[in-house]
């Protein structure tokens, strides 16, 4: 086995342990807002880690590595968003 091959089967299945973390905090969080922060993490880290070992895997110029970075970035850019207006939302369904 190869550096290179290590080097994606680690960022592969760090991407799964952090899903799982994830997914776990969300079951076990104790109110909205809390889900909320394991939420957000999977929404960003996963992907971020999956893009990236794409990217090693298929070469950086590739279609399927732009693709999988843009997605990324995409997520990364816009999970804030709808982090904070899922968080708004849920606190003015508390204040009714």
């Amino acid at each position: 086995m190869s550096a290179h091959e290590i080097a994606v089967h680690i960022l592969v299945w760090t991407a799964v342990a952090t899903e799982l973390v994830c997914c776990i905090g969300i079951v076990a969080a104790r109110d909205v807002f809390a889900r909320l922060h394991y939420s957000a993490a999977a929404g960003t880290l996963g992907p971020i880690l999956v893009a990236v070992a794409i990217a090693i895997e298929e070469g950086v110029r590739s279609v399927a590595a732009a693709a999988a970075l843009v997605v990324a970035v995409l997520l990364l850019l816009g999970s804030p968003a709808v982090t904070i207006a899922t968080a708004r939302a849920a606190r003015a369904r508390l204040e009714r």
